[in-house]
Order: C-alpha cells, then sequence, then structure tokens
C-alpha cells in the first residue's frame, strides 16, 4: 500500500507539471478508457480506498481533466485524508500544492471561481495559515464574486483572517472594519431569508464576539473614525455602501453620520429600502404627500412582489382616512401579491367605516338600508381574507360577528322585495356586487 500511494504521489507530481498541456489535449474526455479510470476511482472513493483512489485520480487529473465536476470535489476529500494520516512533511507540502493545483484547475474546466476560492482558501488556511496574504485576497476575491450567495464559513473566515492581518499591522484598521460590514451584511440578507439557518447564526456569532473583542468601537469611536473619510468620500457609492453596512451592523441607526450616509445614498444610488426609509420619515412627520411620493419610488425599484405588497399595505393604511385612495392602494397590494389577505380585511373596515357616506338623497328607509349593505361587502372581504390565510380566521370572525349585528333585518329586506342570497349591486362611493344577509334574530332563553 505504501508503494502503491508512493506511486500515486509521484504521478500527482508529473501531473502538475503537465496538467496544462493535458487541458490543450483533452478531446476524449468522454473515451472509454477515461470512463473506465473515473469509475474506479469513484468505486475506490466511496469504498474509503483513498490511496487506490489516489492513483486513478492522478491518471484523471492528468489526462482527462474536465471527466466530471466530482473527480474535483470528491479528489479535494481524497488528498485531505491522505494529508492526514501521512506523517511525512515533504509528502505533506506536495500534496497541499496538488491541492491548491486542483482547485485552480477546477475552475478552469468547470468555473464557479467565487465559489471555489472559498473552498481553495479555507483549505490553505488551514493546512498553511501563515500564508495570510494569499487566503486574504482569495476570500476577498470569493466574496467579491459570490456575493449575498457566500457561505456562512467563508464569510466568518474572511473576517477572521483580516483581523490577524490587522493585529499583524498588515492592513489598517479601517480596512478590517470594512470587512466586517460587509460580511455582516451578508449574513444578515441571508438570515432574512431564512433565520434558521445554523451556519449563517454560527457566522453572525462568530463576527461579531470577534470584533468586539479586537476592536470595541461604539457609535462615537466609529463617528471619530469615519468621519474625516466620509467628508472626501460623500459622493463614492461603494465607500457609503460599506459604511452604511458598518453602520447598521454596530446599530447605529440614529447616528449623525448614519443620517448623514443615507440622505447621499438617497441621492446618488437610491435603492427601494433606502426609498422605503425616507418614506417612513414622511410618515413620521405626517408630510402624506412626500410619503406617497417616496413610497411609489421604492416600490418602482422593488424586484420582489412581495415586498411591493408590503409597501402599498403601508400606504393603505397610512391613507385610511381616505377611504377610497387607501382602498386602491390594498388593491395595489394584491395584484403584486395575491396570496397577501391582511389588505382584504383593512377594506373590509374602510367598508364599514364608511357605511353612512351612502344614500345621498334617497329617502330615509332607503338611505339607511343602503347603508346597512356596505356590512355584507365588509363581510365579504372578510370571508376571502380567511379562505386566503386561515391564520387571520379569528381576527376575520370577530369583523363579522359585528358586521352581523349591523344587517338589514328580514323586515327591511322584504320592503325591499329582496330575498336573503340574492345577488345586490352597491353603487355608493365604491361599486361592488355583495349577497343579501338578514340580521340574526336574538333568540331569548325562557324563563324558569
Amino acid at each position: 500500500m505504501k508503494k502503491l500511494l508512493f506511486f500515486g504521489l509521484m504521478v500527482v507530481l508529473v501531473s502538475t507539471r503537465t496538467v496544462v498541456k493535458a487541458q490543450e489535449t483533452d478531446n476524449d474526455t468522454d473515451s472509454s478508457e477515461c470512463s473506465q479510470v473515473y469509475n474506479r476511482f469513484t468505486e475506490a472513493f466511496e469504498n474509503n480506498q483513498f490511496s487506490q483512489a489516489m492513483v486513478y485520480w492522478s491518471t484523471c487529473f492528468n489526462s482527462c481533466p474536465k471527466v466530471n465536476i466530482n473527480l474535483y470535489i470528491n479528489g479535494a476529500k481524497v488528498i485531505s485524508n491522505i494529508i492526514k494520516n501521512d506523517a511525512n512533511d515533504v509528502r505533506k507540502k506536495e500534496l497541499i500544492d496538488t491541492l491548491m493545483l486542483l482547485y485552480d484547475v477546477r475552475i478552469t474546466n468547470f468555473g464557479q471561481e467565487g465559489k471555489v476560492l472559498g473552498y481553495k482558501a479555507e483549505d490553505l488556511l488551514y493546512y498553511q495559515p501563515t500564508k495570510l496574504d494569499d487566503v486574504y485576497d482569495m476570500f476577498a476575491k470569493s466574496v467579491t464574486l459570490e456575493g449575498k450567495k457566500s457561505r456562512g464559513g467563508v464569510l466568518s473566515a474572511y473576517f477572521s483572517v483580516a483581523t490577524e492581518k490587522y493585529k499583524k499591522h498588515q492592513i489598517l484598521k479601517e480596512e478590517a472594519i470594512y470587512v466586517y460590514g460587509n460580511v455582516r451584511q451578508l449574513i444578515d440578507f441571508n438570515l432574512s431569508k431564512d433565520s434558521t439557518d445554523k451556519f449563517y447564526k454560527k457566522a453572525k456569532k462568530e463576527v461579531d464576539d470577534l470584533y468586539a473583542k479586537e476592536y470595541k468601537l461604539d457609535c462615537a469611536g466609529l463617528t471619530s473614525l469615519y468621519g474625516p473619510m466620509y467628508e472626501s468620500n460623500s459622493s463614492s457609492v461603494p465607500f457609503l455602501r460599506k459604511l452604511e453596512a458598518v453602520l447598521q451592523a454596530r446599530k447605529c441607526g440614529s447616528s449623525d453620520l448614519y443620517k448623514l450616509v443615507e440622505q447621499n445614498l438617497i441621492e446618488n444610488d437610491p435603492t427601494s429600502e433606502s426609498l422605503e426609509k425616507v418614506a417612513k420619515e414622511y410618515l413620521a412627520q405626517n408630510d402624506l404627500p412626500k410619503a406617497i411620493d417616496t413610497y411609489k419610488k421604492a416600490i418602482a425599484k422593488e424586484p420582489d412582489n412581495d415586498r411591493k405588497a408590503a409597501m402599498y399595505y403601508d400606504l393603505a393604511e397610512a391613507t385610511s382616512v381616505n377611504h377610497a385612495l387607501s382602498i386602491m392602494f390594498c388593491n395595489n397590494a394584491i395584484q403584486a401579491s395575491p396570496t397577501f389577505a391582511r389588505p382584504y380585511l383593512l377594506m373590509s373596515k374602510l367598508y364599514a367605516k364608511g357605511s353612512s357616506r351612502c344614500g345621498g338623497s334617497t329617502d330615509a328607509k332607503q338611505r339607511v338600508f343602503m347603508q346597512k349593505s356596505m356590512f355584507w361587502a365588509a363581510t365579504d372581504k372578510c370571508e376571502t381574507a380567511k379562505s386566503i390565510d386561515p391564520k387571520l380566521a379569528e381576527e376575520a370572525d370577530k369583523l363579522i360577528a359585528e358586521y352581523e349585528l349591523k344587517y338589514p333585518t328580514q323586515e327591511e329586506i322584504d320592503a325591499q322585495q329582496l330575498k336573503v342570497g340574492d345577488s345586490y349591486a352597491i353603487n355608493c362611493w365604491l361599486t361592488t356586487v355583495t349577497t343579501v344577509r338578514a340580521k340574526p334574530v336574538k333568540v331569548e332563553e325562557p324563563k324558569k
């Protein structure tokens, strides 16, 4: 077995010198010879015969490097296992070099550069932790390329390496804090999609604990550190985005510096999120026209329909004193996300509140009947809300119970020559079709 492993390592060393040439001449990755050797590699790997698998891996790597991406995924596991169990430092060094080459060749043949660089940086950090510069550059490029798809482990390790370089005076504190802000922003994004993800939860704890231990900067400290830099970079969107992430991560949203950053981002590179924040500030100031205008701008920039619906609903609540306008925004929310049921409940309340506006100049009895008919329409909206989202059933049923007490009586329905269950068209400040319902008759218990 030792001879077999030695032979495998020799093949690897030859492979590292000839792999580029092999890639240029690899025209038969599906040939029967390649398939046979690759299948033998897979079988040996699955049976934990790592020394044997290494020999077959070396042959495929040298002769047909495009045969299958699993040659690299499982090959890395084979090499790592052999490194772990080999006591010879020289051979370990050679195997580590081979592992690094494996990642480079995988990128050449199968792409996914950002993702693969993350794996490569993690392994280089584990096996050769003194190569901080190379590891740091790999993590930086990986996170830049992967962005929101960056793995939690990569984000945590990236900040850890940045901190080590800062402690060794190889980078400035500002750069290390930039890395912190960047990785926290990416971690928060992924946790907003799935708050139970154990990998991002772990990464968040690790980077926050490390930041608290090594940097100890409160909002005043961050303002002191970044204030002068802000003055000379106030129109640089990349700088502003990084600074925004740092301040958000440290919960400095109420600081003057953060407000300046947000204001400049609104002017230079407005996003749906930043516009929404400004819209909410206008609401807090009771400036409804500006709030509506800013919400509309935020919605126009938002690609996610659920978020669009949520913002339309915020507008509907904010404009509820104007029943028609609020109902329009409710319908906008439903159109953006048909499974969003809460706007139906708000519309039911608006119908009920606006019932007294119906009737116009008609006679008193007709006017009262028309006003009471609005509670049928309000009930319709509650029923729709329940059918879409059963979690709203309890709230909807309470509203329906209130509305039933305000339905027309059976006598009033008869006077209009209608029957329970008939369709009824409401033509008021809104136009809709509903169903005739009678006010429940209260049955008193007999006295004993």
